[in-house]
Parts: structure tokens; C-alpha cells; sequence
């Protein structure tokens, strides 16, 4: 750093720098509050965006309990469409796979779960699109895309229910021991006097049934 004689020459060299960066200076300070601004106004756009959407998704709850479909669905396509980079986007394609299945449009059903699965940010809600849409690929006979879909997926806290439908899936391939495995590791990780247990039990001795009624080897 130079060392200056007097309190002048301090002035004058402090002057001189200023005038040979004084549009770098200012030019970083505005540089810096736009940047500032922008990332303000982004933040501000998108607590708008999830207000909305949120006030949105209640209505859309409002339709599903008082039963109006036809609302609901094209409430859910405006959420889609309107607030697609919120969670509420991702749940509205959910209610809309749900009315759609009770409809008996599995194909509807399977394009909304679809759009929700590419869209979904959370992992739980992931793993639950996920989960459905391949019972609807199941209903669809297309267990092959189902178990491509499902097999070494991260299952979250759904494990027994992935694996309730990887039983069915493995069963409509004919695959009847992964089938078995599938159901006996379903029923370990269900309360044991639950519905859901006992219906996978029906399906396990149904495979023993079968079993048993297969000709035996010379």
C-alpha cells in the first residue's frame, strides 16, 4: 500500500480512485440490489402463488364432500394448470386420478397419476402416486409397466402396501413364489387382526390352493 506524505495527498489519491471506479462501484452496488429485488419479488410471487393455491385445494376438498364431481374435476385441472409449481398441483392431480377411478376411467386415472408422480417434491406423496398408479396399470393388465414401476422403488412408510400390490402384480405374471414371498412380507408388517391381513392371508391360501392342485413330478 503506498504511504502518503500529507493529509493532501491522502485526499487526492482517495479522489483519483473514485474516478476510475466509480462505475464499477455503482454499477455493483445496483447489480446487487437488482439481484436483491429479484430474489424478493420471486420469494413474494410464490407465497402468492401457494396462498392461492392453498384457497384453491380447500374449495376443491368442498366439492369432493358435497359429492360434485364435474366441479372438482375442473377445479383440479385450474390448480394443475394455474399452480403447477405448488403441492397443491401434485394433491388436486390426485383427487382427479380418484374421481376418475370412481368414474371407471382407468385411463384418465393412470395420466393424472402419472403427472402427479413426474411432479411430486415430497417423497411420501411420491411414493404414494407411485403406489396407486401401478394398482391402476394392475386393473389395466399391464403388469409388466407395474412392476417396473414398483420393483426396488423407495416404499417409505408404504412398504406393506408396495408389496401387497408387488404380490399381485408377481400373480397376474404367473410368478407364483415371488407372489407368496411378496403377500408373507405384506401380512409380517400389517397389524395382525387388521382387514387389510386378513384379505392378504385369503390370497396366500389361495396360493396354496393352487399349489396343491399342481400335477406332480415323476
Amino acid at each position: 500500500m503506498e504511504t502518503y506524505q500529507s493529509e493532501q495527498e491522502q485526499v487526492e489519491a482517495l479522489k483519483k480512485w473514485w474516478r476510475e471506479n466509480t462505475v464499477a462501484v455503482v454499477g455493483g452496488v445496483v447489480l446487487g440490489l437488482g439481484v436483491a429485488f429479484a430474489v424478493w419479488a420471486w420469494r413474494d410471487y410464490h407465497n402468492n402463488q401457494a396462498i392461492q393455491a392453498s384457497a384453491e385445494y380447500e374449495q376443491l376438498m368442498g366439492d369432493v364432500r358435497r359429492g360434485a364431481a364435474q366441479e372438482a374435476l375442473e377445479r383440479s385441472e385450474r390448480i394443475m394448470r394455474e399452480y403447477g409449481g405448488t403441492p397443491y398441483a401434485v394433491f388436486a392431480a390426485l383427487v382427479s386420478a380418484r374421481i376418475a377411478l370412481d368414474n371407471g376411467d382407468n385411463t384418465a386415472a393412470r395420466q393424472q397419476l402419472e403427472w402427479a408422480l413426474a411432479h411430486a417434491s415430497e417423497p411420501a406423496v411420491e411414493q404414494l402416486a407411485r403406489l396407486r398408479l401401478a394398482r391402476v396399470m394392475l386393473d389395466q393388465d399391464d403388469a409388466e409397466a407395474a412392476l417396473k414401476l414398483i420393483h426396488n422403488a423407495d416404499a417409505g412408510g408404504y412398504r406393506a402396501d408396495y408389496d401387497a400390490v408387488l404380490g399381485d402384480i408377481y400373480l397376474a405374471l404367473k410368478q407364483m413364489e415371488q407372489s407368496r414371498s411378496a403377500y408373507q412380507k405384506a401380512r409380517q408388517a400389517m397389524p395382525a387382526n387388521s382387514e387389510q391381513a386378513a384379505l392378504i392371508q385369503m390370497k396366500l391360501d389361495d396360493l396354496g390352493a393352487v399349489d396343491s392342485q399342481a400335477p406332480v413330478q415323476p
